[in-house]
């Protein structure tokens, strides 16, 4: 492997691994601070998409409003994490030069499972965020949406791409294995 490619790599790994590091504080900022969240217009496409229809609906923020919310995006954050650090492994690896190891299929085809298993939990994480938006409204105004966005199918299609990916690299390396062992 190149020089350039591992010194790619190992940024890379580090990168992934601050985002990792850095997207639990973000989220707990973002919702405590989410009065002025809510008011800023670049800020609002943050939220999953079945959420923006609950915003004309939105009651009084609270401190329950925002502790319902964290709580409604603390599994698909916390499956972005283990999925980031997965990403930091995988290309630590390659930085090392082990590119076409087990271990590297394992990474690959994790990934694509992490990303199925939390677009599974985005439209239910959806609702509760809903729900915790509309939490302080009067009796009858509580709103809990389902919803599926573009972005949420796209991820569904590259989490299965890298499943069938890391298949293929698999095959690929059983037979490089098995033409080493040829004599």
């Amino acid at each position: 492997m190149r020089r350039s490619a591992r010194r790619l790599s190992r940024g890379l790994s580090w990168t992934f691994t601050a985002f990792m590091a850095a997207l639990p504080l973000l989220a707990v900022v973002y919702f405590w601070n989410l009065e002025w969240m809510l008011a800023r217009k670049d800020v609002m496409n943050m939220l999953p998409a079945g959420v923006l229809q609950v915003l004309p609906l939105l009651g009084p923020v609270t401190l329950k409003t925002k502790l319902i919310c964290l709580a409604a995006v603390a599994a698909p954050t916390a499956l972005t994490c283990v999925l980031l650090r997965r990403l930091a492994l995988l290309f630590n690896g390659y930085a090392r030069g082990e590119v076409f190891t087990l271990q590297s299929v394992r990474y690959i085809r994790q990934v694509g499972v992490l990303l199925l298993v939390r677009e599974a939990l985005e439209p239910f994480s959806g609702a509760v965020l809903a729900l915790g938006l509309t939490v302080n409204n009067p009796p009858g105004h509580h709103m809990v949406t389902l919803g599926l966005s573009g972005s949420d199918l796209t991820q569904i299609v590259t989490g299965l791409a890298l499943i069938v990916a890391a298949g293929v690299m698999d095959q690929g390396r059983r037979l490089h294995e098995d033409a080493l062992l040829t004599i």
